[in-house]
């Protein structure tokens, strides 16, 4: 059986007659009083051949005094091998580095810093296998000079292929990532 809705009952708001009036007070706040600080002496003016005067004063300096100068201060004693002086080949610059150091030299990082840096999402210059040839065959160079000398001789691993797991079966090749290159003192 549905239900008979009734209606409801509207109800007026109460109507006001009087007009609501608040009171306000205004309050009244004092000017303040302003004092003017006291003049004493005006500063100096400076009027423009007086400033011409003091730019003639100054005393040029000419291109030769500076040269002397240069010339006189000692440059650094030692220069890094990394600097841009002249552009060295590739076997001088592991020379240079491995002189610097003394010791067992982990090596991958400054190898890899040979090859510069990669532009954008490209692979790092040293990871392909031309990259890795290259650089086994400069060690391998200066291991038969006997310049320097390799910690088991891993520097003859780059380049070569290996499978890093047995069920894909994809093959890749060593890189300075994967194989410790350590220079022996």
């Amino acid at each position: 059986m549905a239900k008979a809705i009734k209606p409801k009952k509207k109800v007026n708001p109460p109507t006001v007659t009087e007009p609501i009036v608040e009171e306000t007070k205004i309050e009244t706040i004092p000017e303040p009083i302003i004092e003017e600080p006291e003049i004493g002496e005006t500063p100096p003016s400076v009027t423009f051949d007086e400033v011409k005067e003091v730019e003639e004063k100054e005393i040029p300096v000419e291109f030769k005094e500076i040269v002397e100068q240069m010339e006189k201060t000692t440059p650094t004693e030692k220069v890094f091998h990394t600097a841009p002086t002249q552009e060295l080949s590739i076997e001088e610059k592991i020379l240079n580095f491995i002189e610097s150091k003394s010791g067992e030299i982990k090596m991958n990082d400054f190898l890899k810093s040979l090859f510069g840096v990669s532009i954008g999402n490209e692979p790092p210059k040293w990871a392909n296998q031309g990259a890795s040839k290259l650089m086994k065959a400069t060690l391998d160079k200066l291991v038969k000079e006997k310049v320097i000398k390799i910690n088991n001789d891993n520097h003859l691993r780059l380049g070569q292929f290996y499978y890093p797991d047995s069920t894909t079966g994809k093959t890749e090749y060593h890189n300075l990532n994967t194989v410790p290159i350590i220079f022996v003192m």
